[in-house]
């Protein structure tokens, strides 16, 4: 199904907050909508549920999409070694490289205010 002007779009964290209403904006616009999230994610127009930090669930949800919208991670200021780097930094990593491998045309990284939580800039 290639429409022009519709996208096929996956959305990572699809079942949060900020995944809900990507999901919702995006379907009502006419666009297919995969979600990947722990839980089925709903609204999309095709759900999967799994972990970000499995290649194979990665894989599989990257498979036949042209755009990319990655918005799941562990929001919170946590352990590096056993919450973040398994949930935010390896996750990226197989976003982007199955990007690659499918020829995804559009990947777009959402982040949080903990990227720079501790800096302070002054005008």
């Amino acid at each position: 199904m290639n429409v022009p002007g519709k996208h096929r779009v996956l959305v990572t964290g699809s079942a949060g907050r900020i995944g809900k209403a990507a999901v919702a904006a995006l379907v009502a616009r006419g666009h297919f909508v995969r979600g990947l999230d722990r839980i089925l994610s709903p609204g999309a127009s095709e759900s999967i549920a799994g972990d970000i930090g499995d290649w194979e669930t990665v894989d599989k949800a990257v498979d036949h999409v042209d755009t990319i919208i990655h918005l799941a991670a562990t929001p919170d200021d946590d352990d590096f070694m056993t919450k973040l780097l398994p949930n935010n930094i390896i996750p990226v990593h197989h976003i982007l490289e199955s990007a690659k491998a499918h020829k995804v045309q559009r990947v777009i990284l959402a982040s949080t205010g903990q990227v720079n939580w501790h800096h302070h800039f002054k005008g």
